[in-house]
């Protein structure tokens, strides 16, 4: 579209539109992500069906092409399919808590109205079997991202957070992060087949540890075995919260150990939104544990 209103289609297709696509056309060229999003926002909320293109430019910003029209035909009017794309990246050694766009910090993906969203697996299953979400389950594409499996990559997240940097005053014993992680890791598991092996041990063998008669061939098919092992079990946020309320609620120690949390850990299960029956409970560790002589603990209630 010119500044003057009209418009002109390109000369490739010119010869192949009709005369209601020329009418409709309508393009619109920006270098900004972010004002081509406002754009195809407008395009949606006017009815309009559009398309949008990124063009490289070697040494320079990219350009973005919103292009839409109104109408019936190949080119324009309502499109009943939809075809997901989807990209792999590599990654090592970068964590992730929220699924978001890198600067801005939102979840609208692209320039194509894409919204993005992590959530848990019970919450989308509550979202399939509700029948006034329709509408949203249509345009809703599911990607599995499951909690973490390895002990070692369950630990790195919690140092983050928990370590003399970030915490002062309060000394964190050793072994209470890594005893943390290794009970998170283990409501993720499934129970093994095999039986000579542990949950415990399938932990350590996750974990890159060497056992009497397992290889690496055995580890490829403990996990073939349990394919939604990591959608199901405790977040790394319940983790977290439960590490803090040990540090908070122990005014009186100069240090947080084992105990305190795995007290918090399993008291807080009973509040658990995802926990709804006794049999549901009984997946996750429970760790009868007594105190060492001098090492006391919050009060029971």
């Amino acid at each position: 579209m010119k500044t003057d209103g009209s418009r002109k289609v390109s000369a490739g297709i010119a010869g192949e539109v009709s005369d209601e696509y020329k009418e409709n056309f309508f393009e619109y060229k920006t270098i900004s992500p972010l004002l081509a999003a406002q754009v195809g926002t407008l395009a949606s909320l006017l009815g309009y069906d559009y398309s949008v293109y990124q063009g490289q430019r070697e040494g320079r910003e990219p350009t973005y092409r919103v292009r839409f029209v109104s109408g019936e035909g190949k080119r324009g009017g309502r499109h009943v399919s939809f075809e997901a794309r989807l990209h792999e990246r590599d990654a090592q050694d970068v964590w992730m808590y929220d699924v978001e766009c890198a600067g801005i910090h939102n979840f609208v993906c692209g320039v194509g109205n894409v919204v993005a969203h992590n959530t848990n697996e019970p919450e989308y299953q509550r979202l399939k079997n509700n029948e006034f979400m329709e509408a949203l389950r249509d345009r809703t594409v599911k990607i599995d991202v499951p909690y973490v499996t390895r002990l070692r990559d369950e630990i790195k997240i919690y140092e983050k957070d928990f370590n003399p940097e970030r915490v002062r005053g309060k000394h964190i014993a050793p072994h209470t992060i890594e005893i943390a992680a290794m009970w998170a890791v283990l409501t993720r598991l499934e129970q093994p087949k095999h039986a000579n092996l542990s949950l415990i041990q399938k932990l350590k063998l996750y974990n890159g540890k060497t056992l009497p008669g397992f290889t690496e061939d055995n580890i490829i098919e403990l996990k073939r075995e349990a394919p939604n092992e990591g959608m199901h079990g405790i977040s790394p946020r319940y983790i977290q919260d439960k590490i803090s309320n040990a540090i908070v609620a122990h005014q009186d120690e100069d240090s947080v150990n084992p105990f305190m949390v795995l007290h918090e850990l399993e008291s807080g299960l009973r509040h658990h939104s995802l926990i709804t029956n006794q049999e549901q409970l009984q997946h996750y560790p429970r760790a009868a544990v007594r105190r060492p002589r001098g090492v006391r603990g919050r009060s029971e209630e």
